[in-house]
């Protein structure tokens, strides 16, 4: 009934661990469980190879060449012969107690998403009757409902909440209402996050049933910094993803999901120069260069005006922010230099 379907790519180690924890829950034999390996070397293939030997339900797939993030992906939706699929990030964790909490949602209510809940802050991410914002500025929002059934059907604000409650990857278990993805376009303009794409098919393919768990499920891997992957996936990725054939938003929706994604990298770019965070973005993004190129690239979007005032307040951060650390510096040396002239 269901696969796990992890994407790895260099990172033998924290598969290892992910491994361990998963072969570790009761109930593992009830489940299928494929890799689909990018890695440029054989140390992932060495590694699984020990545990396909012992587990007749691990699946391992070495790719010839890098498939890329999305392909990999892709590729592993349409390898999974089970009905449900679940996608999950080789540098994550889980926290669950038994397999069978999660199949008995799949057998008794037979959603077609599930958000699989998350610990953050020392609580559940999402518990019943909160409110989750699609966007404030438009005060457009749901109440949101855990351990229940909840319909989408006709109602594209929850459906969109729905996608941005998975946004993160290893959240998101899907029901395989489409048998394949196959269509080429699709697949070069899944921006990053493919999950999000197929999410929203299959829901639309099934009876748009949505399911949050009421449990913790997953923990979210220590990042230590927010990559260029991640940051031009939510700068351009998702504009691409929503606008391919058959996602079935409004032209206002679309805008407005693209906005709340853009505004949300912003303010962590935002928090790390006014250090409010102290994760940083990847040295290989170079963010001077790319703001110019998010406004042409969002130019129609009707909250550009918005975005053109935020990328100007983090403009401004970024100054004071290099104006500090030179200060420090000149600090530092000054410090240096009295030290070395005490000891003449």
């Amino acid at each position: 009934m269901l696969t796990i379907g992890i994407p790895t790519y260099n990172r033998p180690v924290k598969l290892k661990r992910l491994l361990l924890r998963l072969i570790s829950i009761p109930g593992f034999s009830k489940i299928q469980l494929i890799i689909s390996d990018n890695s440029d070397n054989n140390k992932t293939k060495q590694l699984v190879g020990k545990f396909v030997v012992d587990y007749m339900n691990i699946q391992y797939y070495k790719n010839n060449v890098n498939l890329g993030f999305d392909r990999n992906m892709v590729n592993i939706y349409n390898m999974t012969n089970t009905k449900y699929l679940w996608f999950l990030s080789d540098d994550d964790d889980v926290s669950f107690k038994s397999y069978d909490c999660i199949l008995s949602i799949l057998e008794n209510d037979a959603p077609d998403l599930i958000c699989l809940n998350t610990y953050s802050n020392g609580r559940l991410s999402y518990v019943s009757d909160e409110i989750f914002f699609l966007s404030k500025e438009e005060n457009l929002f749901r109440y949101l409902i855990v351990g229940e059934r909840i319909n989408l059907i006709g109602d594209e604000i929850y459906r969109a909440i729905s996608l941005m409650m998975i946004g993160f990857m290893s959240s998101c278990l899907v029901r395989k209402n489409i048998f394949q993805i196959i269509d080429k376009t699709v697949i070069s303009n899944l921006g990053g996050i493919p999950q999000i794409y197929l999410a929203n098919m299959n829901l639309q393919a099934g009876s748009y049933c949505f399911y949050v768990t009421d449990f913790p499920v997953v923990k979210m891997g220590y990042k230590p910094n927010f990559s260029s992957w991640f940051m031009e996936s939510c700068y351009y990725g998702v504009k691409r993803n929503f606008n391919l054939s058959g996602m079935n938003f409004s032209d206002y929706i679309i805008d407005l999901y693209v906005y709340e994604v853009l505004s949300f990298t912003l303010n962590i770019v935002d928090d790390y120069y006014n250090y409010r965070s102290f994760t940083p973005i990847s040295k290989s993004f170079l963010e001077d260069e790319e703001w110019q190129k998010v406004l042409n690239i969002h130019l129609n979007n009707r909250f550009i005006l918005l975005l053109k005032k935020k990328i100007e307040l983090i403009q401004s951060s970024k100054l004071s922010f290099k104006w500090y650390k030179s200060l420090l510096r000149l600090g530092y040396y000054k410090h240096k230099m009295l030290l070395v002239k005490s000891l003449l």
